[in-house]
């Protein structure tokens, strides 16, 4: 089984997140520092969260009966506000309430401007943190700005530089593509330039105006100004090309990672492994149920502590699990599994999508290998379309 523990506190709220998250200001409110600055509100917010998610995670352990867990990750807002004690109090619950496989991959959520001490990061390896995932978004401190996020360059090759030397050495960058004005040139210039750090996992999430955002508000205004389509196609082919021919495996539409370095829990979710989410916000699945908590800190926090437990279940019908199969299998470089797709259906895939599958076939969209249909580059960079093509007339 997976595990999600989601940590909601961030710096600022960045112009382009939707994610669910507390903006807390000072980062030393959170790592172990107490100054005259440092506000109580804040402090009892996060003491508040810490106390909910010890009890979350005693709940769950007992409860499925001290599960074996395959993959941690600590995502968020910004995990790595956290001071080194507070994680440390909920890895040891953990492994109090759960049983850690073998070879467990802990991955833990950084801003290069909150995680860039040695020290810091020495002691998140002892505690068992074995990869860590930068947000790193962009190598423009112009666009790192207009972003509204907290670091610069600077602190990016300080903080990849500081975590070699503490030991790390699965370290994952996350960039995005499609930033306002982007040219597709300054997008290969900025992978250029992440290569020389030598990670060996990057994801790179093409630009999405989620509702209710600063970006959102600036677009509906036509005060923010996105790349064409054709531009934007450029900096995803040729990108995922520049990558592989590097050697990095794209194993999935926004992933690539050297041999032997994908992320584990990642894969888990787009495989349907059953997977735990702790925190506000945090969704589960577990055979074939599914819930979300609440992402308001203080309901969860009282649904909690009063025993409200997993509300509000949704059972996955066939329907469900067809459209997830679709569209998680084909999110991957593996692909669709169609035997696995006939044997949920009781229908032959090929028989049933035949003029689809042909269509985008002569398009060079799509390929089948060893049983799985596969999408090219091109086909990836259309991926929703062509998922919407095979799931509208399902149930």
């Amino acid at each position: 089984m997976l595990l999600y523990i989601h940590v909601p506190f961030c710096k600022t709220r960045c112009n382009y997140c939707a994610f669910s998250s507390i903006a807390v200001g000072d980062l030393q409110m959170l790592s172990g520092y107490n100054t005259s600055e440092t506000p109580n509100k804040q402090l009892q917010l996060v003491d508040l969260w810490l106390e909910t998610l010890l009890l979350e995670i005693k709940h769950w352990g007992t409860t499925l009966n001290n599960n074996t867990l395959t993959t941690i990750f600590f995502g968020g807002g910004t995990p790595s506000l956290l001071s080194e004690d507070k994680i440390a109090l909920i890895i040891n619950c953990i492994n109090k309430y759960f049983t850690l496989n073998k070879g467990i991959e802990i991955t833990i959520e950084a801003n290069p401007e909150s995680s860039g001490n040695t020290g810091y990061l020495y002691s998140l390896l002892k505690l068992g943190v074995n990869r860590l995932s930068l947000g790193v978004q962009s190598l423009d401190d112009a666009n790192l700005h207009e972003l509204g996020r907290s670091h610069t360059v600077r602190h990016v090759y300080n903080t990849v530089n500081v975590a070699r030397q503490a030991g790390f050495n699965n370290i994952n960058l996350d960039l995005i593509w499609g930033l306002p004005s982007q040219s597709a040139t300054a997008w290969m210039n900025t992978l250029k330039e992440v290569v020389k750090l030598k990670p060996e996992h990057l994801s790179c999430y093409g630009l999405s105006i989620e509702p209710n955002t600063k970006f959102a508000h600036e677009l509906a205004a036509e005060k923010l100004h996105l790349p064409n389509e054709r531009t934007q196609s450029l900096m995803f082919v040729q990108g995922a090309a520049f990558l592989e021919e590097l050697g990095y495996i794209h194993y999935e539409i926004s992933n690539f990672a050297r041999m032997g370095f994908k992320c584990l829990h990642n894969m888990g979710y787009w495989e349907a492994k059953d997977y735990l989410g702790l925190g506000p916000s945090a969704t589960s699945t577990i055979s074939q149920q599914r819930w979300t908590n609440p992402s308001d800190l203080s309901e969860w926090s009282n649904n909690v502590k009063n025993g409200l437990f997993s509300s509000q279940i949704e059972h996955l019908d066939q329907q469900t699990q067809l459209v997830e199969l679709i569209m998680l299998g084909l999110r991957t470089a593996k692909g669709l599994n169609i035997k696995e797709y006939n044997a949920l259906s009781g229908k032959n895939f090929m028989n049933e999508y035949k003029n689809i599958i042909e269509a985008l076939h002569k398009k060079r969209l799509l390929r089948i290998k060893n049983g799985y249909l596969i999408l090219t580059n091109n086909g990836m960079l259309v991926s929703n379309s062509i998922i919407e093509a095979f799931t509208n007339n399902i149930g």
